[in-house]
């Protein structure tokens, strides 16, 4: 079972001074599609080419399937790993490439070329199965990688930044044929990337990861509607940060003063008493509107001053009565003017409130 469990592992690089992984504790489920999300630099590719053997941990343990790895060899590890620089053998044909890791097993010819032919067709390469890489497109060259991949007969993959390297609608294409082919093998897929979308529509968990360390981790709704961090707040998806004073806090509902003495109402776990606070709120829960509808709640007066168009839906800069910028997403229907003034509601089940760190607001959201 390719279950793979990782137990304080630690990596550090130049005599200790830079730490790619910090005591890292982290399970991953059989058949999951699991994705390592973090900034450039965090330790997140680190991390899978120490569960696939590359790399040797300085402390701590990896164990797939139950079976403690760590010093049992590559070769010996049923590990496919699929990089975000695609390495394919440019003597070799797509059929010649990906029936390799059959071929060097010892696999016999007439089962190799049932293999083939089935990861051809599953991957819809047949037009292309006697082109040799240099006539295959970025995204074309990436889908043989993934059928050596396949063919390999592993029950683990390792993705390490496996579409970053394609255009935009390519990419896009691809993630979707990834999580497909990983759910249909029924297969066990831990995927590093540095791209919120691609990981919030392909996982069934993701791990968010700063500074060599594992910040939290969960599904990707729980992670967006209900961040318990402000770094996982801030990194996944857009989001508007502002900060304050509890002044009452009863009933499950917390009143927070902030900047000029506005005050906002939010839902709140725990209790709150004259704590130094975060509000955060996601520009698609701020509702507009030209009047004052009496059943919104926390609304704020401000004026529209800037708007950027992204198709069906507007993005707007508001700066409030208090002087606080916010952003909000809003569908294209009606369209305000720059300038205009507007009612900015912030509804309390959506406001979501955190401690303030104890580095400070800044230096918590700082990719650095």
């Amino acid at each position: 079972m390719p279950d793979v469990k990782l137990v304080n592992i630690s990596k550090r690089y130049g005599k200790g001074r830079i730490i790619a992984a910090d005591k890292v504790n982290l399970e991953i489920k059989d058949g999951e599609y699991f994705t390592i999300l973090g900034p450039s630099g965090c330790g997140k590719s680190t991390l899978l080419k120490i569960i696939a053997g590359i790399v040797k941990p300085d402390e701590g343990e990896v164990y797939v399937g139950g079976k403690l790895i760590n010093d049992v060899p590559i070769e010996e590890r049923r590990i496919a790993m699929v990089f975000q620089n695609i390495l394919l053998f440019p003597h070799m044909n797509v059929e010649e490439n990906i029936g390799y890791a059959p071929r060097v097993k010892g696999i016999e010819r007439e089962r190799r070329a049932k293999i083939v032919e089935e990861i051809v067709s599953m991957l819809k390469l047949t037009l292309r199965s006697t082109a040799f890489p240099d006539e295959l497109s970025r995204g074309a060259q990436q889908k043989v990688s993934l059928a050596r991949a396949i063919a390999s007969e592993t029950n683990l993959f390792l993705l390490d930044e496996p579409l970053s390297a394609l255009d935009s609608r390519v990419r896009l294409e691809l993630r979707y044929e990834l999580r497909r082919l990983v759910k249909e093998l029924g297969v066990t897929a831990i995927h590093v990337t540095h791209d919120q979308e691609e990981a919030m529509s392909i996982s069934d968990r993701i791990a968010i990861m700063k500074h060599g360390k594992i910040i939290e981790v969960g599904s990707p709704v729980e992670l967006y509607l209900g961040p318990q961090e402000v770094f996982t707040a801030h990194f996944l998806g857009k989001m508007n940060f502002t900060e304050g004073v509890v002044i009452e806090s009863s009933g499950g509902e917390c009143l927070v003063e902030v900047s000029g003495g506005v005050k906002i109402k939010t839902k709140a776990k725990g209790r709150f008493t004259r704590e130094h606070v975060v509000l955060a709120i996601r520009p698609e829960f701020i509702k507009l509107s030209q009047t004052i509808n009496e059943n919104n709640k926390n609304v704020i007066e401000g004026r529209i001053i800037e708007k950027f168009y992204t198709g069906s839906y507007i993005y707007y800069k508001v700066k409030l009565e208090n002087g606080i910028e916010v952003f909000t997403l809003t569908e294209a229907e009606k369209i305000y003017k720059d300038g205009d003034k507007i009612y900015a509601s912030f509804p309390p089940e959506y406001v979501i409130l955190f401690k303030y760190p104890e580095e400070g607001l800044e230096k918590e959201l700082s990719l650095e």
